[in-house]
């Protein structure tokens, strides 16, 4: 939507007969239109439905809000971490692959200048499997992401780390947790297919 003169990426409700009902999150796009830059590390955009509650980012990305039937929020989780920063060598390989990416070098110059925060957003992506909320961080330790888990009700379970394997410095390959487990889909540059990868959490 646009929102007096600022483009937004939102998540409405709508009923059964498709009537909006109410706007849950919005978050600025990245892109506002040529000359003024790209945001680069947006925070995570998404949602996840599990029954009658569904799931958003909060307003900063450094949690959650959970929502009911009645489309009232039921509880919110946030996540009490230090931000990752975001040095110069992340600022260097992100340029260099917006510049030399199939998918992006013809748009580039469209949108530049690329534009860093000084921090990574807390949450990279967050999922709901059974019982449980999964949030996985940016922060990353040998490899591996820092992730949480929460109950149905918002209270904490356990922390631990995920390794995942990566599609760029941007994002990893297609993810979902899946009756506990982490399932990818990735791509074999050798043989030129795609593989289903699963592998247990911690």
């Amino acid at each position: 939507v646009r929102d007096k003169g600022i483009i937004y990426n939102t998540v409405f409700i709508y009923d059964k007969e498709l009537n909006k009902v109410k706007e849950v999150f919005r978050q600025k796009d990245p892109y506002q239109g040529p000359g003024k830059g790209y945001q680069v590390l947006h925070g995570v955009f998404s949602y996840a439905v599990r029954g009658d509650m569904f799931i958003v980012p909060n307003h900063d990305s450094s949690g959650l809000a959970a929502f009911g039937k009645d489309y009232k929020k039921k509880f919110e989780i946030r996540v009490k971490q230090e931000p990752r920063k975001v040095d110069a060598a992340f600022k260097k390989t992100l340029t260099d692959l917006y510049k030399n990416s199939p998918e992006t070098k013809n748009a580039y110059e469209q949108i530049k200048p690329l534009r860093f925060p000084k921090t990574f957003p807390i949450i990279a992506d967050f999922f709901m499997d059974g019982d449980s909320i999964y949030i996985i961080t940016n922060k990353e330790k040998d490899g591996a992401s820092q992730y949480f888990t929460y109950g149905p009700d918002g209270k904490f379970q356990k922390e631990g780390w995920l390794k995942l394997q990566n599609e760029s410095e941007m994002r990893p390959f297609p993810t979902l947790i899946h009756n506990g487990q982490v399932c990818q889909l990735v791509e074999n540059e050798d043989t030129e297919t795609w593989e289903f990868h699963m592998s247990k959490l911690d």
